[in-house]
């Protein structure tokens, strides 16, 4: 996927199992917040979720001058970047990914019932970053178009995917 040379940072965001990591696998210059974590000394010990902590507060203190112009994770957005890209999935096809990785029925609900309530839009309602939301199902050309326009802010709480009415 052509990107254009912009020195933005830009967070790809979404709850677990949205399309993040596929997206990025099209793009050049990413990093994980996994990766950026570990290298700057804030991954902590296994969660009983399976997942890793994260000391997002040592990582903003620390946020080095040069990184990826990508940053994939559902964490991502909580990050001094300079625009956000927040991936949205149907909350019955996320349910069958999830349940195809393995993950507990409990994680299972708690990740669905959180897209269904807009997932990382919760954290961003005062956000006055660049930000754009897009169904997994057409992103690839809509990301570019945003990138190619130097990201104006395309969404908002307002105008966000509401699942709940289309269940």
């Amino acid at each position: 996927m052509a990107i254009p040379a912009s020195p933005r940072i830009i967070a790809i965001t979404g709850s677990p199992g949205v399309g993040k990591t596929t997206l990025c696998n099209s793009l050049s210059d990413v990093t994980t917040v996994e990766e950026l974590a570990s290298r700057m000394g804030a991954l902590g010990s296994m969660c009983s979720d399976g997942a890793k902590e994260v000391d997002l507060e040592m990582m903003i203190k620390q946020w080095p001058e040069k990184v990826a112009k990508f940053i994939d994770g559902h964490l991502s957005h909580h990050l001094p970047v300079d625009a956000i890209v927040i991936l949205r999935c149907n909350p019955v096809e996320l349910e069958r990914r999830l349940n195809e990785r393995g993950y507990s029925q409990n994680k299972v609900r708690a990740n669905v019932e959180y897209e269904m309530l807009g997932g990382p839009w919760q954290d961003l309602l005062e956000d006055e970053r660049p930000i754009i939301e897009l169904d997994n199902s057409s992103f690839a050309a809509n990301l570019v178009s945003w990138l190619n326009e130097d990201c104006p802010n395309r969404s908002s709480p307002d105008s966000a995917i509401d699942w709940l009415s289309q269940l």
